[in-house]
């Protein structure tokens, strides 16, 4: 019995110091999200420039269907329902006139301590009215001690 007590502490003790929860990383990552946010809302290009991988990353954006149906209606029948971009194009959007926020709501972190994913659903807010909103996936590396935005993925309804 003594035997059996004994293996089954040493198991817990092992499990317990190989778990690994990545807490700290989680909250790094978390911070680039505010980060993010921030530097929309008060137009900090140098901020938001510094949030992702250099010469490697790309933004792609995906019209969901019924939205990319009625642009269609409207006389755009050739209009694509997605566009790439960087986020070079993207932070241009920060100087144009009037309060801009982009609001995060069912935010997922899955990482380690070196490689992550954000997945969540987001609205686009531009002087008080909801431009656009839907789900975004974002996957970041941990660079010479930062986390840095590789990619971004969304969905969009407007």
């Amino acid at each position: 019995m003594r035997t059996i007590v004994f293996v089954f502490v040493l198991m817990l003790l092992f499990n317990k110091g190989n778990a690994q929860d990545f807490a700290k990383e989680r909250a790094e990552i978390n911070s680039v999200i505010n980060q993010f946010s921030q530097s929309i809302r008060n137009k900090d290009s140098v901020s938001f420039l510094r949030l992702f991988t250099p010469k490697s990353f790309q933004w792609i954006g995906v019209v969901k269907d019924n939205s990319h149906q009625e642009v269609q209606a409207d006389g755009n029948a050739t209009f694509n329902n997605y566009f790439f971009n960087d986020y070079t194009v993207f932070y241009k959007f920060l100087g144009d006139k009037g309060k801009q926020e982009e609001i995060f709501e069912n935010i997922v972190i899955t990482n380690d301590d070196v490689i992550g994913s954000v997945t969540f659903d987001y609205q686009y807010w531009n002087n008080g009215k909801i431009t656009n909103w839907g789900k975004e996936y974002w996957t970041l590396v941990k660079m010479n001690g930062s986390w840095k935005i590789v990619n971004v993925v969304y969905s969009i309804t407007e």
